[in-house]
């Protein structure tokens, strides 16, 4: 067994930052206020930012991900990045709900400036992936319209995306079975 991928919550991002940067001599490859990572030879870690209380299912979420059509994503505490062009910026993790409210971004191919509603699933005996999502509103006019959406049926992932699968999620250095 070879860890890959390693999670570290810290207090202060910047000299946290500059220990494994400038001290332990560790590449950045994405650094932001509340996710930073580091890459080295097959392994990832990261410093995520937090005050102490409860982590929560939200971490699973947080890295560089590929889903079932090789479609790559980084997500953030503040951002949710469907490569190329489409970014969301996250107004609310709902940890307990297990979805996030987002506002599209203004150079969104489609439905720029509108707001979007993710929910989410973990996956147990999927591996390589680990958790799915259905995009449950992609274009409402308000926050509290794409959190009002409930189209997710989390006990059917095969359909229970308005009719079509959840988008299954694997870490960006695991390979397709």
């Amino acid at each position: 067994m070879r860890v890959n991928y390693t999670i570290i919550f810290v207090s202060d991002m910047a000299p946290s930052i500059s220990f494994y940067r400038d001290v332990l001599g560790i590449p950045l490859k994405f650094e932001s206020p509340g996710w930073t990572e580091f890459v080295t030879e097959g392994v990832t870690l990261t410093l995520h930012k937090s005050d102490g209380s409860n982590p929560d299912s939200t971490v699973l979420l947080l890295g560089e991900f590929v889903d079932d059509y090789g479609i790559h994503y980084s997500i953030s505490d503040e951002e949710w990045h469907q490569h190329p062009e489409s970014r969301y910026r996250v107004v609310r993790w709902q940890a307990d709900a297990q979805n996030m409210i987002a506002q599209n971004g203004t150079g969104n191919p489609s439905d720029p400036n509108l707001w979007t509603r993710i929910d989410w699933i973990e996956l147990s005996e999927m591996a390589p992936y680990e958790w799915a999502f259905c995009m449950s509103a992609y274009a409402a006019a308000t926050a509290a319209e794409a959190e009002a959406t409930t189209i997710a049926q989390r006990e059917n992932p095969k359909t229970g995306c308005n009719g079509h699968p959840f988008s299954r999620m694997r870490h960006e250095h695991t390979r397709n079975p």
